[in-house]
């Protein structure tokens, strides 16, 4: 077992001209994490509604 989780998310989504600079389009994420036997994977969302609100189309996850 490795000891990084590695995350790459992308939109082809049009951002609204006065979004916030910091939203971008495209994150790569890195982090050394503590292995373990069961695996999965989670997502935590917050009932964000509107602009701030997530979306999820497509998630695809690739175990190395």
């Amino acid at each position: 077992m490795g000891t990084s989780l590695i995350a790459h998310a992308e939109t082809t989504a049009e951002l609204p001209i006065d979004i916030d600079a910091n939203i971008k389009k495209t994150v790569d994420l890195r982090a050394v994490i503590v292995p373990n036997s069961w695996g999965g994977i989670g997502i935590q969302h917050t009932g964000s509604n509107g602009p701030s609100a997530t979306m999820l189309h497509q998630l695809d996850v690739i175990w190395k």
